[in-house]
């Protein structure tokens, strides 16, 4: 199934395996400890289970009460011993993700337009092969188009207190237009982050960038920096794509940025940075999340 393709692993473990990183030289790098410059109130678009509408069906819940933002909310009601997995379908396309079942809202997108969509859940039975326990439709009715991108979800996820967020704000204090905040915010990541070639040798299927671990450690790999700059994004409330793909150019599935500019989409790559040297017909989206 293309949803459950090995991207989140073995191709993400090997995607920029000799990139070092880069730093700008056009000015002085100086880094920020996340909240000691903007004292004021920090207001980002969360995601919150109303249950006003609800599917439900056995051990698992629902919550669509928020899909014109672009998002559902779905929990398990009890503990599970074995692996679940939750596929979003949306006329031909579907999206796969893996569902935990710890009694707790998992946010997920409604990136495929406006439209009827499925939402099912499987069970490992063994080995690789799953059974569905739960199935319903829904229709979807975008508030916006881009609404979807300035919310957290499974792959991008923070709140208000993550110190990506604070950063965010700290960085973008003084800033107006939303491209100052973008160009800001990726020259920050760019001069900050640093490749981590062992962590993408070793990355295991399944992986899930923790943004607040990737801040601390200060390095990651192309799924990491596309997912910080993101998370950074929406909290200005600018709509920003996690986007992965194949970057032909390299031979590599690769994760990347897709940012809503001045009624535009445009295309940045904070793993290479500045020094890339690929072009952007090079990069052929695959998932947007």
């Amino acid at each position: 199934m293309k949803g459950t393709r090995k991207w989140i692993g073995f191709f993400l473990g090997f995607v920029c395996l000799f990139f070092n990183g880069c730093s700008s030289q056009e000015e002085p790098f100086h880094e920020i400890e996340p909240g000691s410059v903007y004292q004021g109130p920090i207001e980002i678009h969360e995601p919150k289970a109303t249950n006003a509408q609800v599917l439900s069906g056995g051990q698992i819940l629902v919550d669509v009460s928020n899909v014109a933002d672009g998002y559902l909310m779905i929990k398990t009601l009890s503990g599970f011993d074995t692996r679940l997995k939750c596929r979003i379908s949306h006329e031909a396309d579907q999206y796969t993700y893996d569902l935990p079942s710890d009694g707790e809202y998992v946010v997920f997108p409604l990136q495929m337009g406006d439209g009827e969509y499925t939402i099912s859940v499987y069970q490992n039975t063994e080995g690789t092969s799953y059974a569905q326990i739960f199935s319903e439709s829904f229709a979807v009715a975008l508030e916006e188009d881009n609404r979807v991108f300035v919310f957290p979800n499974q792959l991008v996820w923070y709140t208000r207190e993550y110190p990506a967020v604070l950063l965010s704000y700290d960085i973008c204090q003084s800033l107006s237009s939303d491209q100052e905040k973008v160009d800001a915010i990726y020259r920050y990541i760019e001069n900050y982050m640093t490749y981590d070639t062992d962590k993408a040798a070793s990355v295991q299927s399944g992986y899930i960038p923790d943004l607040t671990r990737v801040l601390e450690e200060k390095k990651g790999i192309c799924f990491d920096y596309a997912a910080l700059m993101a998370a950074m994004l929406r909290a200005q409330d600018i709509p920003s794509r996690l986007v992965m793909g194949n970057l032909t150019s390299e031979g590599i599935y690769h994760a990347w940025n897709e940012v809503y500019v001045d009624g535009q989409w445009r295309w940045y790559d904070p793993t290479y940075g500045s020094a890339n040297s690929n072009e952007q017909s090079d990069y052929v989206d695959d998932r947007r999340y």
